[in-house]
């Protein structure tokens, strides 16, 4: 059905409206411009001034409502796609770390088979140790009889605390530029060896391995495997 002459004048005024709105016209309403456009309403009656802009007027507030609408329906949309991507995102995540958890436990099966202690219960233990020296070292314990309390103690009392003894060692680091000389402690996690600060819960560091604690002072090139030569004061604390 054919739309009344009322009915397409006003789909005009909205077209020409809409345009207007949306920058696809930059041209004054009534300018000679409008006079070859074919949804200038007044090429389709005999408007005065007055009544063309009033009925311009009408359509402007309609078109300006449809835009609306069609502001609300993006905004709406954004905001479910956005809940979407982040729900998607949020199960990406715990995809990972289900993985991670996964991965782990089983480097934890495959090392606890080999019989070498993984991260799952070297960490706890190395805490432990680091706890029982500092409370050591609080109490001023000097475990070969020097007079001092310091670094030979504290790698001593976490070697003697550490469960694990063959994956534990007592090291020295003497660098040639006199920049550290220094006993510390190195344990084996997952297969690696890795250097530990015994004195770190003692002194108030936020991590116990020796190159966060040392940065570029520790350079384990001129790490030395001591353990022979100190575990015999282990007896005395």
């Amino acid at each position: 059905m054919l739309p009344s002459r009322d009915e397409a004048l006003w789909d005009c005024a909205c077209e020409c409206a809409l345009r207007r709105q949306d920058r696809a016209c930059k041209h004054r309403f009534g300018s000679m411009a409008c006079n070859s456009c074919d949804v200038y309403i007044k090429q389709y009656g005999d408007f005065s001034p007055q009544d063309a802009k009033l009925y311009m007027m009408e359509a402007g507030k309609f078109a300006y409502s449809l835009k609306s609408d069609h502001r609300r329906y993006y905004i709406v949309f954004g905001m479910i796609a956005a809940l979407i991507a982040l729900v998607l995102f949020a199960n990406a995540q715990e995809r990972k770390r289900v993985a991670r958890e996964q991965e782990v436990f089983s480097i934890s099966q495959t090392l606890t088979a080999k019989g070498i202690p993984s991260s799952a219960t070297v960490y706890p233990y190395i805490t432990d140790a680091l706890i029982y020296t500092e409370q050591q070292l609080s109490n001023k314990v000097d475990v070969n009889g020097d007079g001092l309390t310091n670094c030979i103690d504290a790698a001593v009392l976490f070697y003697g605390h550490y469960p694990y003894k063959q994956d534990v060692t007592i090291e020295s680091n003497f660098h040639p530029d006199g920049r550290m000389s220094h006993l510390f402690n190195v344990v084996r996690v997952n297969g690696a060896w890795r250097a530990v600060e015994p004195q770190a819960y003692w002194k108030g560091h936020a991590s116990y391995w020796m190159k966060d604690v040392w940065g570029d002072a520790y350079d384990n090139r001129y790490n030395v495997d001591e353990t022979e030569k100190y575990k015999k004061y282990v007896m005395y604390h």
